[in-house]
């Protein structure tokens, strides 16, 4: 699909300047009194080139300007595909210096997805934060699974991997005979059968964790957090996608319930977890909960975690568990992470025991107030058809009436194809998602 045009991209530039213009489609406004915290998978952040200068690889530098624009609100950002590569993360943090006088620290993970040197998606995790509201403490580490429990599993279900190693294997053999004749015919190689595993084994990039403190106002007492970089399974199998989002919420609410123990008492999960939440729905129905359980991929998500919480290390207490992107806003509605605006793939999840941290009760009641709690989703989808198709944009408007959320899909297909193909490979296929916490001693100096 073709790229915007430098007069195309003029015309966005021209365009956001209306801070009205970009509150409308969800980018938050800062403030003193509160941080904003973000997840944003950028599409194979590596090269730092122009493609305008006739580099192969690389963004258009209006494409660089409204990744820049998206991460500009933010004190701490989660990214996820960084490539090998840091020239790309390295021009952005540039671009938010110069263009936005912001000055951000990094916080890196080496590469993870596959062996070095070897093919496949290498990546890497990544934070930018803001060190005059956030001080990244001692803490940075991934999680893994270990190896006992590894080898455990795949015994105990080692009748499930035995038929699905033969399945594999004979699947594998047809498909080298597909090679063979494609390559006879100088037809196109036909793509290799994906690996389904019946089961949970690892994590196929191990997420990456880095304590962060939320600086106070005064003397306030800060707010501590561990924060789980994520970019979860996609492949093509919605069953595998779930468990293994579902172990990492395991792994979180067993994590959450060592409050003596853990480096900070809060866990905050920030990632691409490729989720499908009519997925969760399914889930809940296939494991018997109470019916409360099946109405929503919240409620399901709740029953999961209550139910972790009572079967294992009854002894202790657990952390009340928000996912509030899981929830309809108050005011934007459903919110979709993917440029599409059709999934929620990426999510944002706290595990909290502090008492001035948001629960889940509290995401009925956001207002949009820039000191006080709230969550939502820069759709920058929408400012591009906005500024660009207004004719397309208004009709859209007029398809959706009062309904709540983006019109989006109100669109007709080839506008919807069309903004797509200037997003999709240039700024990226997913929209960043934030949450706003109030900073430390505000909420006692100010009671809502």
């Amino acid at each position: 699909m073709p790229r915007l045009t430098p007069t195309q991209w003029d015309q966005v530039e021209r365009a956001v300047q209306s801070s009205r213009l970009r509150r409308r489609h969800g980018l938050p406004k800062r403030s003193s009194k509160s941080v904003l915290i973000a997840t944003f998978n950028i599409r194979k952040l590596g090269s730092a080139d122009d493609r305008a200068a006739g580099h192969r690889k690389g963004r258009t530098p209006g494409a660089w300007h409204l990744l820049a624009l998206a991460c500009s609100p933010f004190d701490l950002i989660a990214v996820q595909e960084v490539q090998d590569e840091l020239a790309g993360l390295r021009r952005l943090q540039h671009e938010l210096k110069t263009r936005h006088r912001r000055t951000m620290k990094l916080l890196i993970s080496d590469i993870t997805g596959s062996q070095p040197g070897g093919s496949g998606m290498t990546e890497r995790m990544a934070f930018l934060y803001d060190p005059r509201k956030i001080e990244h403490t001692e803490l940075s580490s991934e999680i893994t699974v270990d190896r006992a429990q590894v080898v455990h599993n795949l015994f105990d279900r080692r009748q499930e991997f035995a038929r699905f190693f033969e399945a594999h294997a004979q699947a594998l053999a047809t498909w080298e005979k597909r090679v063979e004749v494609a390559r006879r015919e100088e037809k196109r190689r036909p793509s290799k059968p994906a690996l389904k595993l019946p089961a949970f084994v690892t994590f196929i990039r191990a997420p990456h964790e880095g304590s962060f403190r939320i600086r106070p106002v005064e003397d306030a007492d800060p707010l501590d957090f561990i924060v789980v970089n994520a970019h979860l399974l996609y492949g093509e199998h919605e069953d595998e996608r779930l468990q293994e989002f579902l172990e990492l919420v395991k792994w979180l609410t067993l994590r959450a319930k060592y409050a003596d123990r853990l480096y900070a008492p809060n866990l905050l999960l920030l990632g691409d977890c490729n989720l499908e939440t009519n997925n969760l729905v399914e889930a809940a129905a296939t494991e018997n909960p109470p019916a409360e359980a099946t109405a929503s991929a919240h409620a399901f998500l709740e029953w999961k975690i209550k139910s972790l919480n009572e079967r294992e290390l009854k002894s202790r207490s657990g952390a009340d568990a928000n996912f509030p992107l899981l929830d309809d806003h108050p005011v934007q509605g459903p919110l979709r992470t993917n440029a599409r605006q059709s999934q929620t793939y990426d999510q944002i999840g706290l595990f909290c025991r502090d008492p001035r941290l948001p629960r889940h009760a509290e995401n009925r009641s956001v207002s949009g107030a820039d000191d006080r709690y709230d969550y939502g989703v820069f759709r920058f989808t929408d400012l591009l058809a906005e500024v660009l198709e207004p004719n397309a944009w208004k009709d859209a408007k007029q398809k959706q009436g009062n309904a709540a959320g983006s019109p989006f899909e109100h669109l007709e297909k080839a506008v919807r194809d069309r903004v797509i193909g200037w997003v999709g490979t240039d700024v990226s296929d997913h929209l960043p998602a934030w949450i706003r916490l109030q900073r430390p001693g505000i909420a006692q100096k100010e009671p809502a």
